[in-house]
């Protein structure tokens, strides 16, 4: 089974995801990946008016998408997003259709996957890494990298 873990920090028009993946069996876990993805929302093709919710639902798309490198049995996604984790539980996005789309053809190719909401602190590493890319982003604004 894949555990992932995933988050957001949000500097509009600087938008950051991160991720956490482990394989877990029989009670113990190894580590796989971690990442960061980091989107300009200015120069976004989809027009999407970038909200935290929306950065929340983002970074559960790219955690499974990249989940699916490791494996397809079982996923276990965690977000510290209550709000996230109820509407996307619930089918209730009613925002742009962007985001269930491309969650649930990524989660469909699972054989069994669960979503689940976690304390912040226990979500720190993915949250670590949403910052780590917020604080590169803002580095290229400035012109310092």
């Amino acid at each position: 089974m894949i555990v992932a873990y995933c988050d957001c920090s949000v500097d509009l028009p600087l938008v950051s995801v991160g991720y956490v993946l482990f394989r877990s069996s029989n009670g113990d876990e190894e580590f796989l990946d971690s990442g960061m993805r980091l989107l300009n929302a200015d120069q976004c093709p989809r027009q999407i008016n970038w909200t935290t919710m929306k950065a929340e639902y983002y970074a559960a798309i790219i955690a499974t998408r990249a989940a699916l490198d490791y494996d397809n049995s079982t996923l276990l996604l965690n977000c510290d997003s209550k709000e996230t984790v109820r509407k996307i539980k619930q089918d209730e996005w009613n925002k742009e259709a962007y985001f269930p789309h491309t969650l649930f053809s990524f989660l469909n190719r699972y054989n069994d996957w669960h979503l689940s909401n976690v304390d912040r602190s226990n979500n720190e590493a993915a949250h670590q890494q949403a910052r780590n890319g917020l604080r590169i982003g803002r580095d290229l604004q400035n012109g310092v990298l």
